[in-house]
């Protein structure tokens, strides 16, 4: 089924818990979910149909209430899209690829800082292969891709990473020549970065999920594998969200937890470094996340 529902998983109780809020926020899974100050800010998926609105929720608010910032189907918006990589440079929304009826490799960008905020696609020359379920963080100003899938007479997973300088007057996409210990192709993984490396978690490959971690050293584009020890995180009192997961009734009576918490654990790492320092308003921690 898909699922609208927002819910908060308190690290100090290991409980969850549903959150109510007001408004409508229309089913999907497949979407991205970034944070602008308090804002959680949500575009695109597939619910019904695909979707191509932009809606955002006030988290530091006494009470949630989703707002409609660009409505579905507006007039110069990208198309409705689910499995795309969305980033946030500074208040500029940027999103690249996923799949409507066709994969895609176009980039668009929305200044959320506008009065009245509206899309503009970005023109870049050398863009990757067009795919869906692939990843992105921000480094400085350039945004990194890694993986994802897409069809040419028959499914390709990739493990390419490109990069593209957001701040260049002249945009031009460039493949890393990344070496070391390369992960599997995958597609519907995580990713985030911390101390200028881009780690990499998850993901669905050719040969079964997979619950490893790499990091790329972004200063010398060599992959590593990571073995983790003890603890996957120390961080406590501050909480976890998460907005519209998809799981099949029969995928969730066989699914593994143990996966599961991985990957929110790790996940939650992202936060800790890029949320909770960088604005005293946020009480929690907040995340859109889609599990695959």
């Amino acid at each position: 089924y898909y699922s609208s529902a927002v819910l908060e998983l308190g690290l100090t109780t290991k409980a969850w818990s549903e959150i109510s809020v007001v408004g409508t926020a229309y089913t999907r899974y497949m979407h991205r979910a970034v944070m602008d100050g308090s804002d959680m800010i949500v575009f695109g998926g597939h619910g019904a149909s695909l979707r191509n609105d932009v809606i955002k929720a006030d988290l530091s608010a006494a009470s949630f209430t989703w707002e409609t910032i660009i409505a579905d189907g507006a007039v110069g918006s990208p198309t409705g899209r689910e499995s795309f990589s969305m980033v946030l440079k500074g208040r500029e929304l940027i999103v690249f690829g996923g799949v409507d009826d066709n994969f895609l490799n176009d980039l668009w960008k929305l200044d959320l800082s506008a009065a009245s905020p509206t899309w503009q696609q970005l023109t870049a020359s050398n863009p990757p292969t067009a795919r869906k379920g692939h990843t992105a963080i921000l480094s400085g100003d350039k945004m990194v891709i890694f993986g994802g899938w897409y069809y040419n007479a028959g499914g390709i997973l990739l493990n390419d990473v490109w990069e593209i300088d957001l701040s260049a007057q002249s945009l031009a996409w460039s493949q890393v020549s990344a070496t070391g210990s390369l992960p599997y192709e995958r597609q519907q993984l995580e990713a985030t970065v911390i101390n200028g490396d881009m780690y990499i978690f998850s993901g669905n490959s050719a040969i079964s999920m997979q619950n490893d971690l790499h990091a790329l050293d972004l200063s010398t584009n060599t992959w590593s594998e990571i073995t983790p020890l003890g603890e996957a995180i120390g961080a406590t009192g501050k909480g976890f969200w998460l907005i519209g997961i998809t799981l099949a009734e029969s995928a969730m009576q066989s699914m593994d937890f143990n996966w599961l918490w991985s990957g929110l654990l790790f996940c939650l790492i992202d936060c800790c470094v890029h949320l909770c320092h960088t604005t005293s308003l946020i009480k929690k921690l907040h995340l859109g996340l889609i599990f695959g």
